[in-house]
């Protein structure tokens, strides 16, 4: 039986977000059918860990500081926790006031071992994070609305039983000190042992949309997502689908026209860069045509999914392996991405692109 929730939030900075957090907090745990507890994990410069520690007396929060990456962060907190049920929440969200309830109301069944609710990104809206909010990058955060059980979920609104916690062996540190993997990473593990992840549809949390409103941001953040795509498919052999990494092909393409200028000359160099418009445009039209978006919304996409190729490039040099240059994670049996007809797609626009650069070098 559960006998209480740890609230568990881990934070560097952000001390007005946090303190939003903490208000709509006290809300949640005055409305909550079991006891609560408070714990904050930080690593906040100085001026800021002591605003944070102020805040924490304020809202009947335990305070911690720990100088580590996100991953460790989240395994201290289950360490300091007291009770069975652990509930992760980010820094820079708000909760509704019957989001804890709702959670436990998930656990009657007992095969359930951890519960997922949907995370809705607020605040200012831009062109740039209206049309990322349509993609796959950010569909993960209402996956909870949308089915019943879940293969991860994202630790802006999660929770798992202890025992479970442990069982499936906490959190990956090897995740680098930036967003995505280390949830998608617990949630499998948590499948394997045997156990649901169940959706609280009822759940919501509001997280803040700021670090989606700028391309500098957004493109940091992906390159991050492909570096820590490695780690998840090294983690996770069983779950690999074939797919091939379009960046890998165009670096090779470009090695192999470098070798070509002693053969045919300087006029060797136009196929990588034309290589690369090609596809980019290629892929858009299709995609477009598919999903009957603007033209600049799927071109947008595509050059942002570049960074992403680019951090899955770096983490196959960094973790030494070359697999998720052919493989790819498959992330939920709902995913589109990676499956028929869609890389028959990417294939496709692949040869018409290598075939073009052909064409010109000929002419």
């Amino acid at each position: 039986m559960i006998d209480g929730v740890s609230i568990l939030v881990v934070s560097r900075g952000r001390v007005k977000l946090l303190e939003e957090l903490f208000k709509s907090l006290e809300r949640a745990r005055k409305e909550c059918s079991l006891p609560t507890e408070l714990l904050i994990v930080d690593n906040s410069d100085s001026d800021d860990a002591k605003a944070i520690e102020e805040l924490c007396k304020a809202y009947d929060a335990r305070y911690y500081y720990e100088a580590s990456s996100v991953a460790i962060k989240r395994n201290r907190c289950a360490e300091l926790a007291k009770y069975e049920l652990l509930y992760y929440c980010d820094s820079d969200c708000i909760v509704t006031p019957n989001v804890i309830n709702e959670h436990l109301i998930m656990y009657e069944d007992a095969s359930v071992g951890a519960v997922s609710g949907p995370v809705i990104l607020e605040g200012r809206e831009n062109p740039l994070v209206k049309t990322l909010s349509e993609t796959s990058w950010c569909n993960c955060f209402t996956q909870p609305m949308k089915h019943p059980e879940l293969e991860w979920g994202t630790t802006a609104n999660f929770s798992v039983l202890r025992d479970v916690f442990y069982r499936a062996g906490g959190f990956n540190t090897r995740f680098p000190n930036k967003p995505g993997g280390e949830d998608v990473d617990i949630g499998f593990r948590i499948r394997n042992v045997g156990y649901v992840i169940k959706s609280a549809p009822d759940a919501t949390v509001y997280h803040s949309n700021k670090t989606w409103l700028s391309f500098k941001e957004v493109s940091s953040r992906l390159f991050s997502y492909g570096r820590s795509n490695v780690l998840v498919a090294i983690s996770h052999p069983d779950r690999l689908i074939a797919d091939i990494n379009w960046v890998a092909i165009l670096l090779l393409v470009s090695l192999f026209s470098l070798i070509l200028t002693f053969v045919v000359g300087f006029i060797a160099l136009i196929v990588p860069p034309v290589m690369f418009i090609t596809y980019i445009l290629v892929s858009s039209f299709e995609k477009m045509i598919l999903s009957k978006q603007a033209l600049w919304k799927v071109l947008l996409v595509e050059l942002l999914s570049v960074f992403e190729s680019f951090g899955t490039l770096a983490g196959c040099v960094k973790y030494k392996t070359l697999k998720p240059l052919y493989r790819q994670v498959m992330y939920s049996k709902f995913q589109e991405h990676g499956t028929f007809p869609d890389n028959q797609i990417k294939y496709l626009n692949l040869f018409l692109s290598l075939l073009i650069c052909c064409v010109l070098i000929l002419i």
